[in-house]
């Protein structure tokens, strides 16, 4: 956690001591970096930091840190004299690796030739490539797994023909909800082992061959009514483990191996953390590879090794940076792991020996982005998917009286370009919330809050794993959302709007109820969807103070974003989907109690519902595809009675209306640039002799 006033208190004494007693290059250090980063005074800050190298450069390690600060502050400044700085750093300063490679970073890929050869190509790309969907590369790089999310079933692109290959057959969604999630080919390129959410509401791990043309039918390789999510990230090379993630019933987090021809599950670590973010075998089997929050700090990743056999967990990166794993080097004489330690995001690599770190990591690849690693084959080739558009999220005016769209829809994010979504207003209507969502895998989850006045911004960084849908208290101290912390606790969460604390109103049980609250308009209830005992999507309202619940509505299916409380507190709406899925219906329902209210049929579905302020008329959206994905209309309807009309928005998909307070403002969010991924290959990244076995 950064507390940067307790820092700089710590820092300022530890100068007056200093004073008394002579000051060592540590603390000339620390107190130039209070002038940089607490202070912001960036010129002050260079002369500090210049003042180590001149008094202290005997000591190199430490002269070639205040270097690179310096070359820092002089970017942030705009000052040209940066370049100099860093070829400094590299001309001078060769034995401190560290140093050396975030100066190689900064100068850029053409000032060394770390990357000479390097060859990046897109592999992949189309509706098929989702982000919701973990791929896995097999080991001679020819195919992709992945989810068809068409019916849910796992399948394979073959990156030589182009053609893709169903594993599964489910059916189509009207015949079953099961879906296939992670997914990892095995070694021998015949076999993926795949995780399976199954139509009891919790995921088991199931096993399927692909090696002939009509594949074998799909085994459960583990099951266990006590595991509510388990996933594969690797295989050992040998084929008879396979790393998995666990989530149990009571959402503690576990990392284990299952035998991949008994099913039997041996359990490495255990416990209420935050749980690994990726899994990888060295090549030799004997360790596996993982990265975590130390501390559960949401802006810190380290890359730890469990030995396989349970005898001992090692660090291996600890530094300050967001640290993430991607894979061990083919030869397992290196850890790759990608790193935003310089300001920008490189694939860097750590040697190791006997599963422990041999001196500093050095930057394999500078300047990659955010990525999401899908393997190394055996050749030595990354692959790797890249974020394409995402959502932002969009402002109008619109006359809900006459349905006539006032104000072309315009972004309201300068920054957070396409990663922006899920906006909500202040009861006052001057601000405007919108949540972020990660652009890495690792990634944190925050909630921007922009005045609509001054256009102004602040950040709230929750310490929660994830969240979503945050909705905005009527006293505007907190926000609601649903969210997942870093012990794994699932629920409905209060965020104070100032400092982000949480506190955790409705505990959820993994996978099932407690989803997309909405305040009552005196603060004192909440309401939300719940999956009850019969199986039926409910509508609950639960009291603050008290703590009880009580069912409004139930029906076998709705939409869960789909719920709005009316102005004056008396309705809620909601889209009610029919379980065949051919149509679904616009509902009302009174919070005191009473039958619901179809207002409108909608032939194709629909996704959100929001009320205008003055609570005459309903907005919703309506699907102009079966899926939705190919865009969608929002409409308005009277409640007294009368056609519903078209708003003129534009096309795309439209979705997470949200209306202003006692104004005619009108925030939605479209997915831009479709949200998908492009699998990209980088090649000739290794140097040769390693990146064969």
């Amino acid at each position: 956690m950064k507390r940067t006033l307790l820092f700089a208190t710590v820092i300022a004494t530890a100068w007056f001591v200093s004073t008394a007693f002579g000051e060592t290059g540590n603390e000339l250090f620390q107190k130039a970096l209070v002038r940089e980063r607490s202070e912001g005074n960036l010129k002050e800050a260079i002369k500090l930091y210049q003042q180590v190298v001149d008094k202290y450069g005997k000591d190199r390690a430490l002269a070639a840190k205040a270097l690179v600060a310096i070359g820092e502050s002089q970017e942030k400044l705009g000052e040209s004299e940066a370049r100099k700085t860093y070829e400094r750093i590299v001309r001078e300063y060769g034995d401190q690796k560290e140093a050396v490679a975030m100066a190689h970073a900064r100068l850029g890929a053409n000032a060394s030739s770390l990357n000479a050869g390097i060859v990046t190509r897109q592999v992949w790309t189309g509706p098929k490539v989702d982000v919701e969907s973990t791929h896995a590369i097999s080991p001679d790089g020819r195919y992709l797994s992945f989810v068809d999310w068409d019916t849910g079933d796992l399948a394979l692109h073959d990156l030589t023909s182009g053609v893709d290959r169903r594993l599964t057959n489910k059916g189509s969604w009207s015949d079953s909800d099961e879906f296939a999630e992670e997914s990892v080919i095995a070694p021998d390129g015949k076999k993926v082992a795949y995780s399976w959410f199954n139509k009891d509401g919790r995921y088991d791990l199931r096993l399927v061959t692909f090696g002939s043309t009509n594949a074998a039918t799909p085994r459960i390789l583990y099951s266990n009514e006590d595991i509510a999510w388990i996933a594969p990230f690797d295989w050992s090379a040998d084929g008879k483990w396979i790393g998995v993630n666990i989530e149990r019933m009571d959402q503690s987090v576990q990392v284990g191996l299952v035998d991949s021809g008994s099913g039997a599950l041996r359990v490495l670590k255990s416990g209420e953390w935050s749980g690994a973010g990726t899994l990888a075998f060295s090549p030799d089997s004997r360790f596996l590879a993982f990265d975590r929050p130390p501390f559960d700090e949401p802006e810190q990743r380290d890359v730890f090794v469990l030995a396989v056999d349970g005898s001992r967990e090692i660090p291996v990166v600890v530094h300050p940076a967001m640290d993430t794993l991607v894979s061990w080097s083919p030869d397992g004489k290196k850890l790759l792991f990608a790193s935003d330690r310089t300001g920008s995001t490189g694939i860097w690599g750590v040697a190791v020996e006997d599963g422990k770190p041999q001196g500093a990591p050095e930057l394999v690849k500078a300047n990659t982005g955010g990525l999401f690693p899908l393997g190394l084959t055996r050749s030595g080739a990354l692959y790797f998917g890249v974020r394409v558009g995402g959502p932002d999220v969009y402002l109008t005016s619109v006359d809900f009286n006459s349905g006539k769209v006032l104000s072309a829809p315009t972004p309201v994010a300068q920054q957070w370009v396409h990663a922006n979504n899920q906006a909500d207003w202040s009861s006052d209507g001057k601000y405007l919330a919108f949540h972020i969502t990660p652009t890495s895998p690792a990634g944190q989850h925050k909630l921007i809050i922009q005045s609509m006045e001054t256009g102004t911004t602040r950040e709230l960084k929750p310490r929660l794993r994830y969240f979503q849908v945050a909705r905005w208290s009527p006293d505007g101290t907190s926000f609601l959302v649903n969210g997942t912390d870093f012990k794994g606790r699932q629920g409905i969460y209060r965020m104070d709007a100032q400092n982000a604390d949480i506190a955790l109103l409705v505990p959820r049980k993994v996978n099932a109820g407690s989803t997309f609250p909405e305040w009552s308009p005196d603060g004192k209830r909440i309401y939300y969807f719940k999956q009850n005992s019969q199986g039926d999507e409910a509508i609950l309202e639960r009291d603050l103070a008290s703590g009880t619940e009580r069912e409004l509505f139930h029906r076998k299916q709705v939409v869960r974003q789909s719920l709005s409380v009316s102005p004056d507190g008396r309705y809620l709406s909601f889209i009610g989907s029919d379980p065949a899925g051919k149509e679904s219906a616009l509902m009302i329902v009174p919070v005191t109690g009473g039958d619901a209210r179809v207002l409108l049929t909608l032939p194709l579905g629909g996704r959100f519902t929001a009320w205008s302020s003055d609570g005459r008329s309903l907005l919703f959206t309506k699907h102009t595809s079966p899926t939705g994905d190919d865009g969608s209309e929002v409409w308005t309807i009277p409640l007294a009675g009368g056609q519903p009309q078209k708003l003129d928005l534009g096309g795309g998909s439209i979705r997470g209306l949200r209306v202003q307070p006692g104004g005619n403002g009108l925030a939605f969010f479209r997915p831009t640039g479709g949200g998908n991924l492009e699998v990209w290959a980088l090649e000739n990244f290794l140097p040769a002799s390693k990146a064969s076995k």
